[in-house]
């Protein structure tokens, strides 16, 4: 996480700021963290896909950190809340202008057409 407060450049190159940020933790050793940064670790180009992250949208803390991940193409994952549910506010336009209307199954079906042939199955 020590990446998203630096300014990233978006050609692949790694920051020094970031390696001396990490590198300053007590027992990370600066070699090991500029090794670290010449893998797909520190490639924050859109070329290198990313697992991404879950975000508990109730109980997630900070908006910044939220766009800092977007900005360098880290997949969000939003879990809304368990299954037939509302779905909760969080004030952030970003994520509330994603927010599903219900998490109710058979709502949600009534989203969609039935299929008209035996073949194609929803």
């Amino acid at each position: 996480m020590g990446a998203l407060l630096f300014e990233m450049k978006f050609d692949g190159t790694i920051m020094r700021d970031w390696i001396s940020y990490l590198a300053a933790y007590d027992g990370i050793d600066w070699v090991w963290v500029e090794e670290l940064a010449a893998t797909f670790v520190g490639d924050f180009s859109k070329e290198n896909f990313r697992l991404g992250v879950f975000i508990d949208v109730k109980t997630f803390p900070c908006h910044e950190l939220l766009c800092e991940m977007l900005q360098v193409h880290i997949p969000i994952w939003y879990a809304w809340c368990p299954v037939g549910c509302v779905p909760p506010h969080t004030h952030w336009t970003m994520i509330d202008d994603h927010t599903p209307a219900s998490t109710d199954m058979a709502t949600i079906l009534t989203y969609y057409t039935k299929p008209t042939s035996f073949i194609a199955h929803p």
